[in-house]
């Protein structure tokens, strides 16, 4: 890694980009606990579940961990609050999407279950908060609001890591144990 990072890590960006990856990645070289908060966020038949923030707020309560998120609005201010360095995985369009056609695809053909109780259906890529469809409909809005966020008074205690290449992020975390997602 080409830079000393804090303690309380979030990696963020568009579905597709590489988030869990990179985020397991971290964790597991700084040897502290990866937290997945699609998992926490997430309920049988992709419903959000109602103790979700209350159990995020006891996982970031501690004083190290790496957690991946694409932001939901009820959680987002608090996860930056905690948070000392953000990741943001701002790859290019046709990058992020790319992914996120092939992890889907790759779900519906094995049937594999994404989180508990929840598998992937034909008419689940229309989903307004599908990964597919954020990927293909809200690359620019997104990247501007994340720009103009972190130009914000109450954020400037992150220290902030953009890489913006698939190239950036190899050369970020250097060698790796496994392939990340090409």
């Amino acid at each position: 890694m080409t830079s000393p990072l804090g303690s309380r890590l979030l990696v963020t960006g568009l579905p597709g980009s590489g988030k869990t990856s990179v985020a397991m990645t971290l964790a597991d070289r700084r040897g502290v606990r990866h937290i997945e908060v699609d998992r926490l966020y997430y309920g049988p038949g992709y419903s959000s579940r109602p103790t979700f923030v209350q159990e995020l707020e006891a996982e970031i309560a501690s004083d190290s961990w790496c957690l991946d998120d694409f932001g939901a609005p009820e959680s987002r201010d608090l996860i930056w609050s905690r948070a000392d360095t953000l990741v943001w995985l701002d790859l290019p369009y046709g990058v992020a999407f790319g992914r996120a056609v092939r992890r889907t695809w790759r779900r519906l053909r094995s049937g594999q279950e994404v989180f508990p109780g929840c598998r992937e259906t034909w008419l689940g890529w229309g989903r307004p908060h599908h990964p597919v469809f954020l990927s293909l409909t809200t690359h620019r809005r997104l990247r501007r609001e994340m720009e103009a966020r972190l130009a914000r008074p109450e954020w400037q205690h992150l220290e902030v890591v953009r890489l913006r290449s698939r190239a950036e992020v190899h050369e970020f975390l250097g060698p790796v144990p496994y392939r990340l997602a090409a």
